[in-house]
């Protein structure tokens, strides 16, 4: 989540996505581009029904953003802070210029790209907790090469705002607050429960893949766009982390008050048939949390729980 008071950290990515569209022939400088801009300027929040031209383009049919070229322009501006979402009117953006969004002073400040990278690749380091250099790229997601991200960590290392870690061999970077806590943690042997949370797909501690199958040997994939033939573990798969140790994942999904698990799968060393010590209770009470979260009043079970995983999710729904 970007934060209003450093909206100003943006400013490379809104150059960034500015060239990118202008390299696709859509130029958020161009004078139909300023009309939007005027167009939101009058009217307040609107919403792509409501602004420039509605006709469909049949150069843009079958494309990501729909026929009509102001919802590409919209878009343009947007990615390239010339607009910004007020709310949203049923899952459409209602557009409005920055200055009447963000809190006061929020977007004046003029800071050179140098400065504004420096607290993009902190910040990401922050959101992550703990994050490898050699991550893929998108999971970086930074509007500059590597080598000039090496360059600004190299600083933050300096100025003591990251800290470089050495993780059986690997190369890990993190910040003094997380190292902090880390080092505060009791000894998992010890710790007197161990609490089971099921994990959003694209929760940052899941962001580098290569780095969780490295420190907690769980090989994740979010199969959401692989064709359904092409899937292992199903659609939109929850891991389940039970302390400091992944048990278990699984696919499902709520309609109408029921939650429905699709699939269940445990992870190699976990017997269904017998738990370890602790792990039903963690679950239990985890399930509670998720199907009250979800407003879910009804159930429904897949094969492949076992005994004592099927009877905590009952006594979850009760």
């Amino acid at each position: 989540m970007i934060r209003p008071a450093e909206w100003w950290a943006q400013a490379p990515f809104h150059r960034w996505f500015a060239r990118r569209w202008q390299r696709r022939g859509v130029d958020v400088d161009a004078p139909e581009a300023r009309a939007l801009v005027a167009q939101v300027e009058r009217q307040g929040p609107s919403t792509s029904l409501e602004l420039g031209d509605q006709r469909a383009d049949p150069a843009l049919r079958g494309s990501w953003y729909g026929p009509k070229r102001s919802r590409h322009l919209l878009k343009a501006l947007w990615d390239a802070g010339h607009l910004m979402t007020h709310h949203r009117v049923g899952g459409r953006h209602a557009y409005d210029l920055p200055e009447r969004v963000l809190p006061q002073g929020a977007g004046a400040a003029d800071v050179a790209d140098d400065e504004a990278l420096h607290r993009l690749v902190v910040r990401r380091v922050q959101a992550a907790g703990l994050l490898r250099p050699a991550a893929d790229g998108a999971v970086w997601s930074l509007p500059c090469p590597r080598a000039e991200r090496d360059r600004i960590a190299a600083r933050a290392i300096a100025r003591g705002e990251l800290v470089a870690l050495d993780v059986e061999g690997t190369t890990y970077w993190t910040t003094p607050e997380a190292l902090a806590a880390l080092e505060e943690a009791p000894d998992s042997a010890a710790a007197p429960a161990r609490e089971v949370r099921f994990l959003a797909p694209l929760d940052p501690l899941m962001w580098d893949r290569g780095g969780v199958a490295r420190l907690f040997a769980f090989d994740y994939v979010w199969e959401v766009y692989k064709p359904q033939a092409r899937r292992r573990w199903g659609y939109y798969v929850l891991p389940v982390l039970w302390g400091e140790r992944f048990v278990a994942r699984f696919d499902a999904k709520c309609q109408q008050g029921t939650l429905t698990i699709l699939a269940w799968h445990w992870e190699p060393d976990i017997s269904p048939a017998r738990l370890p010590e602790g792990l039903a209770e963690a679950l239990e009470s985890a399930a509670g949390a998720f199907l009250g979260y979800l407003g879910a009043t009804r159930l429904v079970l897949p094969r492949g729980l076992g005994r004592e995983a099927r009877r905590a999710w009952q006594r979850a729904a009760r």
